[in-house]
C-alpha cells in the first residue's frame, strides 16, 4: 500500500488543500474525548458493501459511542 503525504503547508508556509481537512480532524478529536478510548471492532467486510469504500467501526466500550471511519480505496483522484 503506497501512501502519498500531502502537508498542510507548503514549503513556502502557504496553506495547501489538506488544511482544512487536518484542522477539522484536530477540532473533532479535542472535543470528542470518547474516541480516545475506541477499540476497533470491524472493517468494511462487516460494515459496507461499497468496494469504493474502506471502512472502519470504532467503539468506546464504556460508553457505547461508535465511529466509524471510511476512506476511498483508490485515492488517486483530487
Amino acid at each position: 500500500m503506497e501512501f502519498t503525504v500531502v502537508p498542510p503547508l507548503s514549503e513556502s508556509r502557504k496553506l495547501t488543500s489538506k488544511y482544512d481537512e487536518i484542522k477539522r480532524r484536530g477540532i473533532f478529536l479535542r472535543s470528542s474525548l470518547v474516541f480516545y478510548k475506541t477499540d476497533w471492532i470491524a472493517d468494511s467486510s462487516a460494515v459496507s458493501t461499497s468496494p469504493a469504500a474502506f471502512v472502519s467501526l470504532l467503539r468506546n466500550l464504556d460508553s457505547k459511542a461508535g465511529f466509524y471511519v471510511v476512506r476511498q480505496t483508490d485515492s488517486t483522484s483530487t
